[in-house]
């Protein structure tokens, strides 16, 4: 029996949850966030950093 570890599991459903809920498309989910208010505008700041990091 294979295991998975815990980030692995988190990803399979977020990309799951992403499928059915958004059709795939980060930004819908991103924009329902912020519309909600349950994203502020600092968090998607540290996000923007954060991405900015990663592909450098």
């Amino acid at each position: 029996m294979a295991t998975v570890t815990e980030a692995e599991y988190q990803t399979m459903q977020t990309h799951s949850f992403l499928d059915k809920v958004y059709g795939g498309n980060v930004k819908n989910l991103v924009s329902t966030l912020l519309r909600q208010d349950i994203l502020s505008a600092d968090e998607l700041k540290e996000i923007e950093t954060f991405w900015r990091k990663e592909n450098e």
